[in-house]
């Protein structure tokens, strides 16, 4: 009885010490990417006045262990900022203008290649085509 549970002991100690010698090895590799795939989780979002976001999940097999690993990651890009309105004041035009990513809107001021004018303006982006002169 005492050489059966020796045995069995020793046995389950060599077991023990197989698995932790296998997470080691594990452990120890210095992964390196293999078969990288990304898909797109979230939809952009705002991020900063000059950036937005997206949650991505990338996945990838360790070439050296061929161990599979799921990611999550956070790609920033710039705004991709589209014109959508204008207008003028007779010395100053205001664009509006949204991100075709995220939303975020913003106005930026220029100054009216034809200022100082009254009326309407007929330089000004953006908006409904110009008045002709009248002569």
């Amino acid at each position: 009885m005492k050489k059966t549970l020796k045995r069995g002991l020793c046995l389950v100690l060599a077991m023990v010490l197989a698995m932790a010698m296998g997470i080691t090895a594990l452990a120890a590799c210095v992964h390196e990417a293999h078969h990288q795939t990304l898909r797109q989780v979230s939809g952009y979002r705002y991020y900063s006045s000059s950036q937005c976001e997206a949650e991505y999940e990338v996945t990838w097999t360790c070439k050296n262990c061929d161990k599979t690993f799921v990611e999550s990651k956070f790609l920033r890009e710039a705004h991709n900022f589209r014109p959508y309105s204008s207008s003028c004041n007779g010395t100053t035009q205001t664009w509006k203008e949204s991100c075709s990513n995220c939303g975020y809107g913003r106005s930026t001021l220029h100054k009216c290649p034809k200022a100082p004018h009254t009326g309407p303006c007929t330089v000004l982006p953006y908006s409904v085509t110009p008045e002709t002169e009248k002569k």
